[in-house]
């Protein structure tokens, strides 16, 4: 299955290996919210940008959308 023109990527820093994917693969906008929030739930803390990375990538052209999405998820992560 090819890539979709726009999606996200979502990068995790993982204490014991670095960074890595969090979303395994592209992340549609509507499954997002969903999966950053998932990726959260092992954090002892708020997520933020020394632990994430949000990039919307759209027709091969990559724009940091870290702050936009962990405003977004902020109230949402236990």
């Amino acid at each position: 299955m090819p890539y979709p023109n726009t999606f996200y990527i979502i990068h995790k820093r993982f204490p014991k290996f670095g960074w890595g994917d969090a979303g395994d693969g592209p992340v549609l906008e509507e499954d997002l919210t969903d999966t950053l929030i998932e990726a959260c739930k092992d954090a002892h803390y708020p997520p933020d940008r020394v632990d994430f990375r949000v990039w919307h990538i759209v027709n091969g052209q990559a724009e940091d959308r870290t702050d936009w999405a962990l405003r977004t998820v902020e109230h949402l992560v236990p």
